[in-house]
């Protein structure tokens, strides 16, 4: 059965005759508003003709912000609802041109969840990132995983910091898993793995980026970190984590610094601060 859509005239009227005036004679609202078309029953369109009606609106020279109002909302299920203001009051087309008090707000990319296509996570674009710059194709595929976005935001607001420092990390110690010799993403060692509860033989042979992220999680438990060391202090000595910055973490010669020279700083040492320097790339 044919449903009559009183706006579908109206606005055939109104792209057709880009008059208002003539395309006023169309308005199924003519003969139903008395005074303030606020109080009025304004007649209102079914959503039984919604791929015509849509069609016609994306073609109506119309001003974005009527169109995005008059558009059909897809998420919330059918309406009937005519044009209203922010307070649920009925109002025309002329209304929300004349821009008049109180009407119903233009719609912004933000209401409309749209976002920076080459932002990523919570930080953004890691484009001139001074360490992930070089790592964006495998950051690429990564933020195609829900699961690990999902795990990374997880982590990153319990222990109070950011994403880009986790993956920054992840960078340092395994190139974001993808550097073959590194035998998981945060290298995490057997002793600090058994003190964990983190079955390391599993973990070192799992491709899932999310089985890395939670030992990571388990990792940081076990030391109740809290944030306010770098996370790459606390991987490399979390002994260390509340050290000053002059603190030597490992001495020139040492086996730890023989297996990470770059962790040194410019006396050959490892510090707090030339190890911070390191994972941050500063």
């Amino acid at each position: 059965m044919s449903v009559n859509v009183p706006y579908l005239n109206y606005l055939k009227n109104l792209r057709d005759n880009p008059n208002k005036y003539s395309a006023q004679k169309a308005t199924p609202l003519r003969s139903v508003i008395v005074t303030d078309p606020r109080v009025a029953k304004a007649a209102v369109f079914e959503d039984s003709n919604e791929d015509a009606m849509e069609d016609l609106i994306k073609k109506t020279k119309v001003k974005e912000s009527v169109r995005q109002a008059m558009m059909p909302p897809s998420k919330e299920g059918p309406t009937n609802r005519a044009l209203t203001d922010d307070e649920g009051n009925v109002v025309t087309l002329e209304q929300i041109e004349a821009g008049s008090e109180g009407l119903m707000s233009p719609t912004s990319e933000s209401d409309l969840g749209v976002t920076d296509p080459d932002k990523v996570f919570e930080e953004g674009n890691f484009k001139d990132d001074v360490i992930l710059g070089d790592f964006t194709g495998t950051i690429d595929i990564l933020k195609k995983n829900t699961e690990f976005t999902t795990k990374l935001s997880t982590i990153a607001e319990k222990y109070d910091i950011t994403e880009r420092e986790i993956l920054r990390v992840a960078a340092k110690e395994s190139s974001l898993l993808t550097d073959p010799k590194a035998k998981n993403m945060f290298e995490i060692l057997g002793t600090p793995a058994n003190e964990a509860g983190i079955d390391l033989d599993k973990l070192n042979a799992s491709t899932n980026p999310v089985d890395h992220l939670d030992a990571l999680e388990k990792y940081l438990d076990r030391w109740n970190y809290d944030g306010k060391a770098s996370l790459g202090l606390l991987i490399a000595a979390p002994a260390a984590r509340n050290a000053s910055s002059d603190y030597i973490v490992y001495k020139k010669g040492s086996a730890e610094l023989e297996a990470n020279p770059k962790w040194a700083g410019p006396d050959g040492n490892a510090t707090v601060e030339s190890i911070n320097k390191f994972y941050r790339g500063e």
